[in-house]
């Protein structure tokens, strides 16, 4: 597959942006001793037509505080192809999992936080958005076998 690259909004979301950097480099945030990060995470949701999850650690939506953090605000809207934004498991839970629209997804303005933007990898989600899933899970196993924060 392709080189994916994101676009991050820094500037209006430091500490959303920082949360995900720390996962992209594996070396900040910590679970039962362990550092979490996102090599060698899975996608494992397609919610056909509207989004991607991916960044499943093992922990099956157990977002607990040490691993969380606060809705730093709903600048950035799910209005566009490509937009990443973290999940959550209530209203300042937000965990370590995060979703990448396929379409517009404006129901997710207040209830995600929007933080970047794919700017490069419309090919891979073409073909990821193309498995067939068995209840929204993929029936194809697919990785992320890298993470890099650079610039």
């Amino acid at each position: 597959m392709e080189t994916e690259e994101i676009s991050l909004y820094y500037d209006k979301l430091p500490r959303t942006c920082e949360y995900f950097i720390n996962l992209c480099n594996g070396d900040k945030i910590k679970k039962n001793g362990e550092y979490l990060w996102y090599k060698n995470s899975t996608l494992h949701r397609i919610v056909k037509d509207r989004w991607l999850q991916f960044g499943d650690l093992g922990y099956e939506n157990n977002f607990t505080d040490e691993t969380t953090i606060e809705a730093e605000n709903f600048t950035i809207f799910h209005d566009r192809r490509g937009v990443i934004s973290l999940a959550n498991d209530g209203k300042n839970h937000n965990g370590p999992q995060f979703v990448v629209s396929l379409n517009p997804n404006p129901w997710m303005d207040k209830y995600y936080v929007a933080f970047g933007q794919l700017i490069d990898g419309a090919k891979t989600l073409e073909q990821i958005q193309q498995l067939q899933t068995f209840y929204e899970s993929p029936l194809l196993k697919i990785i992320i076998t890298e993470c890099d924060n650079s610039e």
